[in-house]
């Protein structure tokens, strides 16, 4: 992945408790991702582990994901595989998670 060159983002960001968080990160990086960018129109994702913590001090991580249209990204949204794969990630104790998407507007390019 040489730069975010996608025309559609989609974006979860996630509070993982200390307890919580080592399971879930080696899921994410083990299956979950792969699972994910294996479904129609993903071309790839990153996940950033943020210098930030949350309020109750817990450590972040943003997932983003790339795909290759507006209309894949809303395939895959309205998916009931998209429902199974939320719902195997939200058996972790310990670990809450908010979703973004949208179509890209502007790419700046240094």
């Amino acid at each position: 992945m040489k730069g975010i060159d996608a025309t559609a983002i989609y974006i979860v960001l996630v509070w993982a408790s200390p307890e919580g968080e080592g399971a879930f990160v080696k899921w994410l990086d083990e299956k979950h991702l792969k699972e994910v960018v294996a479904e129609p129109g993903f071309t790839g994702c990153r996940r950033l582990k943020l210098s930030q913590k949350n309020g109750n001090g817990w450590a972040g991580h943003m997932v983003i994901y790339e795909l290759d249209s507006a209309q894949s990204l809303a395939n895959y949204l309205a998916s009931d595989r998209r429902v199974a794969l939320v719902a195997e990630g939200l058996k972790f104790k310990g670990v809450t998670m908010e979703r973004f998407d949208g179509s890209v507007e502007k790419i700046l390019s240094s």
